[in-house]
């Protein structure tokens, strides 16, 4: 059996003027944090992320603190975080 999911980049989508909604693995999966090395290492970013099952705050502080270190090692300036 192989990988069921495969890399998705807004950059595939191609130009547009429609705005692409990423859906990420819980934090309580394990695999948030590769999902998000993998969309945010794009050239071009999603216009959104979506994170399900959020249970509690320490769950957004974490997915903070990965978003904005997923941003940073793609290349991506980061002006403030999320929940400074």
């Amino acid at each position: 059996p192989g990988d069921a999911t495969a890399p998705v980049h807004a950059a595939d989508f191609g130009p547009s003027k429609s705005e692409v909604c990423v859906r990420v693995n819980s934090v309580d999966s394990g695999l948030c944090e590769e999902d998000l090395r993998t969309v945010l290492a794009a050239p071009t970013l999603p216009s959104s992320l979506m994170l399900p099952k959020v249970e509690s705050p320490q769950q957004l502080k974490w997915f903070a603190e990965k978003l904005t270190a997923a941003l940073t090692a793609g290349g991506h300036r980061v002006t403030e975080h999320p929940l400074a």
